[in-house]
């Protein structure tokens, strides 16, 4: 089944419950707030077919019928092409009324039993007959129900209906004894099936095309959405490796601080090697170039070349892990270069035991 066929469809069954829903609430209203009658009329009650229209004042005719040429022919005409339903107001005596009473269990599927059961009640076999019914009553004390049923004779309506249904090709055709009664309304679209209403259903179809547009139109904006979340789920994914990395990292850094603690606890508490070296590297002037740097356990001992050797002893024993400074071979001055030639002896101690370093008395 093609898009085209399916929206139809639905049109179709759109249409019919909307047809119902409308009926349903107007049978609600109150007499006076309803509708003033089924519209366009073709009232058979004097002899002669007449097309009205009906108000709220009666019955307004329009033209004869068939509608002559002319100006009110062609009026009647536009109205009847037009129309989405046709009332044919038939004499009452053309409807015959009856009450019969059927099992309750016939309700569900009361058109098809009234079919069988029509012939026993009125002189005509129910090929020839049209028909409408309603439920007067409900009686559950005998489990059965009380039906009225208004027949109308087919061949009494069968070229009228033809006839009007070649003017009026889509609208719904009933027939009553009288327009402004709420019943019987006997369907006349068995005689004369309506033609499709092309408009109506291009209207059906061009609604589901706007309805599959937006859905299209939304479904193309979620898309876009799940584009942009999917973006930003790749950058914070991104962001969560980066993180990972720096955490990895972190966590190496504090292994390997773990691991220089617990050597420094293995070698009695002193201080690593680099951290000796950059102990001195920071302590130093730039002036001083060391040319020998031997530790053997916590006895360091430096030696090097300084501008002035005499300021070495206070700059070292200011350190926090330098005690006991001292020369530990005179000081001779370099052939060669500008310069002190030093051997200086210290004791590297952890900075909790490094004693505050003392003023020394300035050389006589």
């Amino acid at each position: 089944m093609t898009a085209v066929a399916t929206l139809l469809s639905v049109g179709n069954g759109g249409s019919g419950f909307l047809r119902w829903w409308r009926e349903e609430l107007s049978g609600m209203l109150p007499r006076s707030l309803r509708p003033g009658g089924p519209g366009l009329v073709l009232d058979l009650r004097e002899g002669r077919p007449v097309l009205a229209r009906s108000g709220r004042r009666g019955l307004r005719p329009l033209a004869s019928f068939p509608p002559a040429e002319g100006g009110e022919g062609r009026r009647a005409r536009r109205l009847l092409a037009t129309a989405e339903r046709v009332a044919v107001v038939v004499p009452s005596s053309w409807i015959l009324r009856r009450v019969v009473q059927l099992p309750a269990a016939a309700e569900a599927r009361l058109e098809a039993v009234l079919g069988f059961e029509v012939e026993q009640h009125v002189p005509f076999p129910a090929d020839e007959v049209l028909m409408a019914s309603r439920i007067l009553r409900r009686l559950p004390e005998v489990q059965r129900i009380e039906v009225e049923v208004a027949v109308l004779p087919r061949g009494l309506v069968s070229p009228l209906a033809a006839g009007l249904r070649a003017l009026a090709g889509t609208a719904g055709l009933v027939a009553m004894p009288d327009p402004r009664a709420d019943w019987p309304r006997i369907p006349l679209n068995p005689l004369a099936p309506p033609g499709r209403r092309w408009r109506r259903h291009l209207e059906t179809a061009l609604l589901g095309l706007c309805l599959l547009s937006s859905l299209e139109m939304a479904r193309a904006g979620l898309q876009e959405h799940e584009r942009a979340v999917a973006a930003v789920e790749a950058r914070a994914a991104a962001a969560r490796r980066v993180a990972e990395r720096v955490l990895a990292l972190e966590a190496d850094t504090a292994g390997l601080r773990a691991r220089l603690a617990a050597a420094a606890q293995l070698r009695g508490g002193r201080p690593a090697s680099v951290a000796i070296v950059e102990e001195l590297a920071g302590i130093l002037p730039d002036d001083v170039w060391l040319s020998e740097l031997r530790l053997t356990g916590d006895q360091l001992t430096v030696s090097g070349f300084a501008t002035r050797s005499d300021a070495l002893l206070e700059t070292l024993d200011a350190s926090a892990i330098f005690s006991e400074v001292r020369f530990a071979a005179p000081v001779t001055r370099a052939q060669r270069e500008a310069a002190d030639r030093f051997r200086i002896g210290l004791r590297v101690v952890p900075p909790a035991e490094a004693p505050k370093p003392q003023q020394r008395e300035p050389a006589g």
